[in-house]
């Protein structure tokens, strides 16, 4: 049984949603105004990803890692 924390979604979780379709986005078809727009849209949510990740870490240090006293100790 895995120890990880699982959280419970309601319905679809819109994060797969948006990485599904950017999986399949043919960047190709785009114009240059499309991929430049898009490249402004992307840099915006990862920082907005990497400032959230940063919040959640600093206030939860439990997350997947499990401390045991050393027996050396």
């Amino acid at each position: 049984m895995s120890e990880t924390a699982q959280h419970k979604t309601e319905g679809q979780d819109s994060s797969l949603n948006a990485i599904n379709a950017l999986s399949t986005l043919d960047l190709t078809g785009l114009s240059f105004v499309q991929v430049r727009r898009l490249h402004k849209v992307l840099l915006q949510a990862c920082e907005d990803v990497a400032r959230e990740s940063e919040r959640r870490s600093a206030s939860d240090n439990s997350g997947d890692t499990v401390r045991v006293p050393s027996p050396d100790i």
